[in-house]
């Protein structure tokens, strides 16, 4: 069981330029941030980085066979500890106290169906790993200010992160976008995310 402690004032003082998300999850709409900090103690824990935890997290859509697909194919892999110490660590990246994230993750993560963390624990690595789309949006677009420099002026992105599938032969099925359960929505799983840049602290 990890200390409550453990994360406290991570990513207080070390950040990257890492998105937010804000996320409709357990008991309310709250903040996940993994920044460099976070991302650290993450490693710590899991014994990976990101972009491989978001590979053990890849769920077939339900039309391709859910998550029992998704097993025999390989693509579902998490670890035991995976998805509590994702958002354990995305929640005190955003700003919760360490004893009161550890006790939502008891309520909605330990005590609760595993599938139920796939969507909210991807969305989290997603943010990280490929940035807020708008912005993504906006370098490929880059359209011409005033002054002919061809910088956009910096705005907030409105939508979730978008999120590549991994390699599978061509006989797999890819998957498409976030993890999903294939059971009904509960108050448990993340509802609609919102994302914005946070920029690095001085």
């Amino acid at each position: 069981m990890p200390d409550p402690e453990d994360g406290e004032a991570v990513g207080q003082t070390e950040s990257n330029a890492s998105c937010v998300l804000t996320a409709d999850w357990a008991d309310g709409t709250h903040i996940f941030v993994l920044r460099i900090g976070e991302l650290e103690k993450l490693q710590e824990k899991t014994g990976a980085g990101p972009e491989e935890l978001m590979g053990r997290l890849m769920v077939l859509p339900a039309r391709d066979g859910g998550i029992a697909a998704s097993i025999r194919h390989g693509l579902l892999q998490p670890k035991a500890t995976d998805l509590r110490e994702i958002i354990r660590l995305g929640l005190i990246g955003g700003g919760m106290d360490p004893i009161k994230a550890l006790a939502l993750i008891k309520e909605y993560v330990d005590e609760r169906p595993r599938a139920e963390s796939y969507g909210i624990a991807f969305s989290i690595l997603a943010a990280v790993i490929n940035g807020c789309p708008d912005d993504l949006r906006k370098k490929s677009a880059a359209p011409q200010d005033e002054t002919g420099t061809g910088q956009a002026a910096p705005r907030s992105a409105s939508s979730a992160p978008s999120t590549p599938p991994p390699s599978s032969s061509a006989s797999t099925p890819k998957p498409s976008g976030a993890p999903r359960s294939g059971t009904s929505t509960t108050r448990s799983k993340a509802g609609t995310t919102r994302t914005k840049n946070r920029g690095k602290a001085t």
